[in-house]
C-alpha cells in the first residue's frame, strides 16, 4: 500500500496568536514548516528574519507548496518592516514553478460535398507546480484521472467513425 506524500506548507509568524492556532489545526493534514523569528518550546522551527534575510528565505521556502504568511511586527513604527517582510514573501513566492502541461492535439479532415475539420485536445499534467495544493473549480483529482487519453494516431492516417 502506498503511502501518501503530505502537502509541504510553510508557516510564518507561527508563534503569534494565528500562527498557534493554525499550526495546531494543520498539522495531522500537511507537513509543516514554522518560522519565527523566536524558538517555540517543544517545536521545530526555522528561526529566521522574513525582513532581512532574503536568501535564507528562499532556501527555507523552496518546496513548498503553500505559503502562510502571519509575520507582523505590532510595535511602533514597524511599517516598514512588515511591508518588506511581505515584499520579501511575494517575491520568492512569484518564482515559484508554474504547472507544466504536456498538451497533444489532433485536427481531423472530413470531406466530400462539405469539408469538416474536427479538433480534439488532451493535456496531462507533466509537474503541479505551485497548484499542487489546489487550482481553482477543480478539488476532485479523481475527475483529471477519469478522463480518456486520445488514441495513438499517425499523420495522414485515416479514421473512420
Amino acid at each position: 500500500m502506498e503511502t501518501l506524500k503530505k502537502k509541504r506548507v510553510l508557516i510564518t509568524g507561527a508563534a503569534g496568536r494565528i500562527g498557534k492556532i493554525l499550526r495546531t489545526d494543520l498539522a495531522a493534514l500537511f507537513d509543516l514548516t514554522l518560522v519565527t523569528d523566536t524558538p517555540i518550546d517543544g517545536l521545530k522551527c526555522q528561526i529566521l528574519d522574513v525582513a532581512n534575510d532574503y536568501q535564507r528565505l528562499r532556501q527555507i521556502i523552496d518546496g513548498h507548496q503553500t505559503v502562510v504568511h502571519l509575520a507582523y511586527l505590532d510595535e511602533n513604527d514597524t511599517n516598514t518592516v512588515n511591508f518588506k517582510m511581505a515584499k520579501n514573501i511575494f517575491s520568492v513566492v512569484s518564482q515559484m514553478s508554474p504547472l507544466v502541461l504536456d498538451t497533444t492535439t489532433v485536427d481531423i479532415e472530413a470531406s466530400g460535398k462539405e469539408s469538416y475539420r474536427f479538433r480534439a485536445m488532451r493535456s496531462v499534467l507533466k509537474f503541479p507546480g505551485f497548484t499542487i495544493l489546489y487550482s481553482e473549480g477543480r478539488d476532485d483529482a479523481e475527475e483529471e484521472s477519469e478522463k480518456a487519453p486520445l488514441p495513438a494516431l499517425t499523420e495522414g492516417e485515416k479514421v473512420s467513425p
